[in-house]
């Protein structure tokens, strides 16, 4: 499985403390008008309006910390900093320190990132199938990735097993604007990518 160092963070909601819409940053236009392409249109389904989708329903009634920072990007008064504070803030609540550990590494990673895309949820169809090594495969349109973007990947908070983690694609094509990726399980995402510095 194609995951950036595996980078997982076991964020049990039993250990945190509870606590389409567009939006225009320093890389253009950040979107949720995703799509499943391609040979596996027909076995994945996206929700861009993830607040009617039954793994947000589940998230707000056992892990309502996550649901904060999904709106907060969703509805444009959360960027990248403010989901670190709110990271950082849970982290100081583990008393395990391997997972305490992870979530800090993850934390470092978003340190140099900014959000593509708000968060939409990923959906396997029935007649979805994983592949030899147990993982979904899925192409996803990305209509507001541009050519100045760098190191484009994935954060993936899975609800299988409440830990986030940093998704790498195994192919990015910024003409066409498509993801190619490898998902143990599927849950809610956003596209992420390096800082872009403002042009002078």
């Amino acid at each position: 499985m194609k995951l950036r160092k595996c980078l997982m963070v076991c964020a049990l909601a039993s250990v945190m403390t509870v606590g389409s819409v567009s939006f225009v940053n320093a890389a253009g236009s950040r979107t949720n008008d995703l799509t499943v392409t391609g040979d596996t249109a027909q076995q994945y389904e996206i929700t861009a309006e993830i607040e009617e989708s039954e793994a947000y329903r589940t998230l707000a009634q056992e892990a309502p910390e996550i649901v904060d920072i999904i709106d907060g990007v969703n509805d444009g008064t959360m960027e990248m900093v403010d989901v670190i504070t709110k990271l950082q803030d849970m982290a100081e609540t583990i008393e395990d320190e391997e997972v305490k550990a992870a979530l800090e590494e993850v934390i470092a990673v978003l340190e140099k990132k900014e959000f593509v895309t708000g968060f939409i949820d990923l959906i396997a169809l029935e007649v979805a199938e994983k592949n030899e090594e147990g993982n979904y495969e899925i192409s996803i349109s990305v209509p507001s990735l541009t050519d100045k973007m760098e190191n484009v990947e994935i954060l993936h908070y899975s609800m299988d097993r409440s830990v986030w983690e940093i998704v790498e694609p195994t192919d990015v094509d910024l003409e066409k604007k498509v993801i190619e990726a490898e998902f143990e399980d599927l849950s809610p995402i956003a596209v992420i990518c390096d800082q872009i510095e403002d042009a002078e």
